[in-house]
């Protein structure tokens, strides 16, 4: 009894640790997505065009995008989660600056990409109104692409310390406010629905500058960062070799948007399209949880392997599991009783 007993304290006490971490990165992610949540809800008062070309933008630029840069600095749990670990605190610094350059490297081709998107939509098939104001929204997106790069690495060096605050109150901070110039931008001016694409990057761009502020002014860098090193241009293949496999573990990701984009090849594209970007945006939401204790996760097991203590990190990922199981169990369960279309707004009138 005793030995139970002291197995539910141990299993209490870590599980206790991984919600402490994994709670604040879920409030990040969800603000986050908050953001086009608001933006397509923004545009879904204009027109149906409008909510269909913005729906299938922000599918698109999830899965060309914003999911690689999440997979590609997922490497930064193991690479700076280690490091920190190991007490080499320059060596995080390091990395820090290498998954922000490494970001910025990769969003030259996304950003081609978004620019000259209208003849591959052209190409499988979608129709020809909603590419042109498709790739018209992806161009507005793309200085928020950029910002983004920067904010997830910055993000990521900070929650591989176990530092996960300054991004849930700065992602909640620009959450707040991001209604009021995107309802200026889209119902104020001449940009109309691509307003809301400009807010978004205003928001991302918002978003990367006051975790940066919340950063140096905090002093959460002064044991870490020495500055702009040289060796930021080291280390990139072992950044890849990392980054690149987990980028490739978002597949369930990239399915659920693809669900998205092959909608506008059904009869109705316009009103599909409307109907699936809003079933995306609550099918997202509810992976925020699973997410943020998956993130929660990989610093405690990355930073107790830089501790060389791998039994701990062993105990860590084995009440991951059990969290897990408990979470999904909950959210499926939920889902389930809220299947009930009573329950459904209908904004169809809206559109």
């Amino acid at each position: 009894m005793q030995s139970l007993r002291n197995w539910a304290q141990r299993d209490g006490s870590e599980a206790k640790l991984l919600i402490s971490l994994g709670f604040p990165v879920f409030a990040a992610l969800a603000a986050n997505r908050g953001l086009s949540t608001i933006s397509l809800s923004f545009v879904g008062k204009i027109g149906s065009s409008e909510l269909a070309a913005a729906g299938l933008a922000t599918s698109l630029a999830n899965v060309t995008g914003d999911s690689v840069l999440v997979g590609i600095s997922s490497a930064m749990q193991t690479l700076c989660g280690q490091a920190f670990g190991a007490k080499a605190l320059k060596e995080v610094g390091n990395w820090w600056q290498r998954a922000v350059l490494i970001l910025w490297v990769t969003c030259i081709p996304i950003s081609l990409l978004w620019w000259f998107m209208q003849p591959l939509l052209l190409l499988i098939g979608q129709e020809a109104q909603v590419a042109y104001m498709t790739t018209m929204y992806l161009r507005g997106r793309i200085p928020g692409l950029w910002a983004y790069g920067l904010f997830q690495g910055t993000q990521a060096y900070l929650q591989s310390q176990g530092i996960v605050y300054p991004s849930m109150w700065s992602s909640i901070a620009v959450c707040v406010i991001h209604p009021a110039y995107t309802w200026a931008l889209t119902y104020h001016t001449s940009a109309s629905y691509l307003g809301a694409a400009f807010a978004y990057s205003i928001s991302n761009s918002l978003q990367a500058l006051m975790l940066l502020i919340i950063v140096f002014v905090a002093g959460y860098q002064k044991s870490t960062f020495g500055g702009i090193s040289r060796e930021a241009f080291n280390g990139w293949w072992t950044f890849f070799k990392l980054g690149l496999p987990s980028l490739l573990m978002l597949g369930e990701w990239w399915a659920s948007e693809v669900v998205t984009i092959a909608a506008g090849r059904l009869p109705q594209p316009q009103e599909s399209l409307a109907a699936m970007s809003i079933f995306q945006q609550t099918n997202a939401l509810s992976f925020m949880l699973p997410l943020g204790l998956s993130i929660a996760v990989g610093i405690r097991v990355a930073n107790e392997l830089g501790a060389a203590r791998p039994t701990q990190a062993k105990h860590s990922a084995a009440v991951g599991m059990k969290l897990s199981a408990l979470l999904a169990t909950c959210l499926g369960t939920t889902i389930f009783l809220a299947r009930d279309p009573a329950y459904v707004h209908d904004t169809s009138s809206n559109c």
